[in-house]
C-alpha cells in the first residue's frame, strides 16, 4: 500500500472478510446448481501420477516473475528444476493419492493494489487484494487442472459456449458466438417473413 494510505492490515482483512460474508448471505437462497451426468464409459476416479517430465514442463512454462511468497525466484528454479523434479513429483503424487492439498500451499502474500489511478488511497474499497502463492503450489495446481480439464473434455462435460479458461477460446470466440447467433436469428426472420 502507498505510504500515504492510512489503512492498516487488520482493517483491510476485515473489509474483505465482511465482503465475502455479505456475498454468502446474499446467495444463500440461490437455487442449487445443476449438473451434467458424465457418460458411463468415462470416469475420473483418481488423479494419474505425474512424471518428472510433467513437472519440468510445467515449471518451464511459468513466467519469470518474482513473488515475495517464493524463497527461490522462478528464473533460478527453472535452472534447477531437473535436479528438483523428482522431489516435486513425489510430493505432488502423494498429495494426489491422499487427496490432500498441503496447508503450506494455501498460504499467500496478499498485496493490495489500487483498482485505478485517482481513487482514494485511504478507502479500503479502492483496492484489489492480489494473492501471491508459491511457485510450488502453482505448479501443483496446474498439473491437477490439466488432468481435470482433459477429463472434462473427454467426458464432454464442458458447456459448448464456455469460452473462459479453455485453450483456443477467449472473449473473441464468445463475441463471435453471439454475433453468429444474431446473424442466424436475423436470417431466420427474413426467411419466415419473406423480407430481403
Amino acid at each position: 500500500m502507498p505510504a500515504s494510505a492510512a489503512i492498516d492490515v487488520e482493517s483491510f482483512n476485515q473489509f474483505f472478510f465482511d465482503k465475502l460474508a455479505k456475498i454468502r448471505t446474499g446467495s444463500s437462497d440461490a437455487p442449487p446448481p445443476s449438473y451434467s451426468r458424465a457418460r458411463a464409459d468415462v470416469s475420473f476416479p483418481t488423479f494419474s501420477p505425474v512424471s518428472c517430465d510433467d513437472v519440468i514442463t510445467a515449471v518451464q512454462r511459468l513466467p519469470d516473475k518474482f513473488s515475495a511468497a517464493d524463497p527461490i525466484p522462478t528464473a533460478v528454479l527453472k535452472q534447477l528444476i531437473e535436479l528438483l523434479a523428482p522431489y516435486f513429483a513425489e510430493l505432488y503424487n502423494r498429495s494426489f493419492a491422499e487427496g490432500q492439498f498441503p496447508a503450506a500451499f494455501k498460504e499467500a502474500f496478499i498485496t493490495p493494489i489500487v483498482k485505478k489511478p485517482g481513487l482514494d488511497v485511504n478507502d479500503i474499497a479502492s483496492y484489489w487484494p492480489i494473492s501471491n502463492l508459491t511457485v510450488v503450489s502453482k505448479v501443483m495446481e496446474r498439473l491437477a487442472a490439466k488432468q481435470l480439464m482433459d477429463y472434462l473434455k473427454i467426458a464432454d462435460l464442458l458447456p459448448a459456449m464456455q469460452s473462459g479458461f479453455r485453450p483456443g477460446h477467449s472473449t473473441e470466440t464468445a463475441v463471435l458466438h453471439v454475433l453468429a447467433d444474431i446473424l442466424q436469428a436475423v436470417d431466420w426472420r427474413r426467411r419466415c417473413t419473406g423480407l430481403t
